[in-house]
């Protein structure tokens, strides 16, 4: 597939009605050392409503870091933040943070007028890696644009002797492109 343009990434949450971008980890809360945050679903899209392909994302990773990148507050070096991939039936969590990733994926299909399209389907495989959100025109519904949208799950468990206090960082989304 030779497309040229960049992903569109965004990311809406659950029910798909708005988008994302800020996850208040407490809901409004608190979150107490030793107990596990709601759960936060999302959906990360890519060229969500698109009316023209752009291109796939490829090799795609959750993380966190810290707002200056130095990785060592303690929800980054404790890896208290936890990802579990829905498009693929995931049950259990993944802790991320510093120096560990989760590779998430989409393994649902994308129907316009063009036909289906799945993720490492041809025409959709890259020699880069695993193909992990489509970048084909959709028409923005989770029912027919699987292929271009991860839906995860997110979760925060501080150990047990967190410190108190107000941490911020960020959920990073790396991947490459094809």
């Amino acid at each position: 597939m030779a497309v040229s343009t960049y992903p569109v990434i965004s990311w809406w949450n659950r029910s798909n009605t708005q988008q994302v971008t800020l996850w208040d980890v407490g809901q409004g809360g608190t979150v107490k050392a030793g107990e596990e945050s709601p759960q936060f679903g999302v959906l990360i899209w890519n060229n969500r409503g698109g009316s023209e392909d752009v291109s796939n994302i490829v090799a795609a990773e959750l993380t966190t870091r810290d707002m200056d990148a130095k990785d060592t507050s303690p929800p980054v070096a404790g890896r208290w933040t936890r990802v579990k991939n829905d498009s693929i039936g995931e049950v259990v969590a993944t802790p991320v943070g510093r120096n560990a990733s989760k590779a998430i994926k989409s393994v649902g299909k994308t129907i316009n007028e063009n036909g289906e399209f799945t993720p490492n389907v041809p025409p959709h495989t890259s020699p880069a890696g695993e193909v992990s959100a489509l970048g084909v025109k959709n028409d923005g519904t989770k029912e027919n644009s699987l292929g271009n949208l991860i839906e995860v799950t997110l979760t925060a468990l501080p150990e047990a002797t967190a410190p108190a206090g107000v941490f911020e960082y960020v959920v990073q989304l790396t991947y490459t492109f094809t």
